[in-house]
């Protein structure tokens, strides 16, 4: 028999299969043909139960830019909350003396973001950052102030060497 080339799954509506539905479903395209590949698809429904989830395969394929609005909308109230309290990092130094903290736990937690590296922060909005990072993740996390300490961070969660 030939090697399996692909393995798909889809739901199926009603009680069981019907004898001789595995042989139907396995087929050849044109593609796989000249490979002497096979294709399986199985009707059934997988039962996830959480835990890690990963792809393998051309690891040195490029992932393309996918934007996390939550990430970037939390980035954005960051800064908000921080030039509301007259704490921005593009305030003048003497207008610092008159900056309060943020009154709610969750504006302090949340303003936090925006004392990120510049180039981690450019990651975020060009949607280029870790696809495990999410801003839950970035508002429970002990942030290390250096910015070196973050790109390490970043880089181990993306899964590079720091």
């Amino acid at each position: 028999m030939a090697p399996v080339s692909g393995v798909g799954a889809h739901r199926v509506r009603g009680s069981s299969l019907e004898p001789g539905d595995g042989e139907r479903r396995v087929s050849q395209r044109p593609a796989d043909r000249s490979q002497g590949l096979r294709r399986l698809r199985l009707a059934l429904t997988p039962r996830l139960r959480g835990g890690r989830t990963w792809l393998e395969g051309a690891p040195d394929r490029p992932r393309a830019a996918r934007r996390n609005v939550r990430l970037v909308q939390g980035l954005k109230a960051a800064h908000k909350v921080l030039l509301n309290c007259g704490a921005s990092p593009s305030t003048e130094s003497e207008a610092f003396k008159t900056a309060t903290a943020p009154e709610l736990p969750h504006q302090r937690q949340l303003s936090r973001l925006a004392f990120l590296a510049p180039d981690l922060q450019r990651q975020i909005v060009d949607g280029v950052q870790p696809t495990s990072l999410t801003l839950r993740m970035l508002l429970k996390a002990d942030l290390p102030l250096a910015w070196a300490d973050q790109r390490a961070r970043f880089e181990r969660m993306r899964g590079g060497a720091a």
